[in-house]
């Protein structure tokens, strides 16, 4: 008799290590920025009991993908042992933050034909070390686990999947002989799947574009002669030579928020006036969230910009990263604590994707906690005519403490009251999403010149 509650129990425990492992691994994980669109992986658990297996999985969403594995072990060992199979197993993931990277959950499908025996006797059957079994089976089941991105295309993920199986088999006398016992079949509830996965991805890039070269067209003539009449000839107006412009230049022009050392004011290093905003960078998070997810609100483009700058000035022969000054942020709808928290947060998130992808030091970066953005919201309102009672919005903001420690009152709670609860809901949809960021972000280079060096 098969002691099932032995092997639930094991597997309830592999599962507990399985979860405190990936917990304790979670905050190291890098973040890679694009996804790509194609992963090769093999499982080094089914590579350890010599069963060739491949598998590829497409990136089909922001959160989804597809999974495809192919398992075949054709060898027989000492004394008939063996443990023949095809397996297929295709999966549909959905990640919790954003594809290949992270916690994802499955549901997958599985059929095989299969040829065992001579096996230790396991869950599946009490007379695996004396008999053999062949025939096929089907089902699906659920897994959860989880992925680590070493680099932009190598990777590793852990998986544990449970499920049905329906099998159906021939049961013979013994390993060494084929004498057919009978037939059966069986319904299975258990582990279903398991793997430690070396993943290689690729692709996901745009391809760059190529402007046709300009071609050669040949002037018109007319047939018909037109008089030619006598011009004063004249000296030619002399055209100015303008400098040629650096390539540094050029960056800044390309990237309003690449600026030089001279614009950087140590006394007061966070500048964040009105006039300022077009010249940062912004990258943006979704509610109470601190996890760079690179295809919300446009970030994908956004950290594509801020790698192209900061990577083309170390290259540059001609100037050098001086500082690189970024502010977190959060909207006003939160406790204050909750803000601080989430703003300190974000703006580490961003510097900790700067040094992950970039040869940056740690100490060249500034980080301010900017909490909640009131006067990112003050700009807001006072450019939207139909936030609700918009005059009284600003005349809060204006004029109101954020807390009154008197009154125990402060500006959210004024906001809320006010025209109903009306032009709060109104902020909360449509202007609130903008102050959920990672800014300012401003890069600052210096001059110099490594060829003197």
């Amino acid at each position: 008799m098969v002691n099932y509650r032995l092997y639930l129990s094991q597997w309830v425990f592999l599962t507990l290590v399985f979860l405190l492992v990936i917990q304790k691994v979670h905050g190291q994980e890098k973040i890679v920025s694009p996804p790509p669109a194609v992963g090769i992986k093999t499982n080094l658990l089914y590579d350890a009991t010599s069963t060739l297996n491949l598998g590829v999985e497409f990136r089909t969403g922001r959160r989804t993908s597809f999974d495809m594995s192919a398992n075949w072990n054709p060898f027989s060992f000492s004394d008939n042992r063996k443990w023949k199979h095809l397996l297929i197993q295709p999966e549909f993931r959905y990640w919790t933050k954003e594809t290949f990277s992270g916690h994802f959950l499955g549901l997958h499908a599985h059929y095989a034909y299969y040829n065992i025996g001579g096996l230790p006797n396991s869950i599946f059957s009490d007379y695996m070390a004396t008999h053999r079994f062949q025939g096929w089976l089907a089902g699906a089941g659920l897994s959860y686990g989880y992925r680590w991105n070493f680099t932009r295309n190598w990777g590793m993920e852990a998986t544990l999947g449970v499920g049905y199986a329906y099998l159906n088999y021939s049961k013979c006398e013994c390993v060494t002989c084929g004498k057919k016992l009978g037939d059966a079949t069986r319904h299975y509830f258990g582990p279903t799947k398991a793997g430690i996965t070396l993943i290689y991805t690729f692709g996901g890039k745009k391809k760059a574009t190529v402007s046709p070269a300009p071609q050669n067209i040949p002037e018109v003539v007319s047939e018909t002669t037109t008089p030619v009449i006598p011009v004063e000839e004249t000296e030619p107006e002399a055209i100015p030579i303008l400098p040629e412009k650096s390539e540094i230049e050029i960056l800044s022009e390309k990237y309003p928020f690449v600026l030089p050392a001279s614009d950087f004011d140590p006394a007061n290093p966070i500048r964040y006036y009105n006039d300022e905003r077009d010249n940062v960078l912004t990258v943006y998070y979704p509610v109470n969230k601190s996890v760079i997810e690179s295809y919300f609100a446009g970030n994908a483009a956004t950290l594509a910009a801020l790698l192209d700058a900061v990577r083309s000035i170390v290259d540059s022969e001609k100037a050098e990263i001086s500082r690189i000054v970024i502010a977190g942020f959060a909207s006003p709808e939160g406790s204050a604590s909750v803000n601080e928290q989430l703003a300190g947060e974000r703006a580490a998130a961003v510097r900790d994707y700067i040094l992950a992808n970039t040869p940056v030091s740690k100490e060249t970066i500034l980080l301010h906690n900017g909490s909640a953005d009131w006067q990112g919201l003050r700009r807001l309102v006072a450019a939207d005519s139909n936030v609700p009672s918009q005059r009284e919005v600003l005349e809060i903001i204006d004029t109101r403490p954020i807390w009154d420690s008197r009154t125990q009152t402060g500006r959210q709670t004024l906001l809320h009251q006010l025209n109903g609860g009306h032009s709060w809901e109104y902020m909360k949809t449509n202007l609130f999403p903008k102050l959920r960021n990672g800014t300012f972000i401003r890069v600052y280079w210096s001059p110099t010149d490594r060829n003197n060096e």
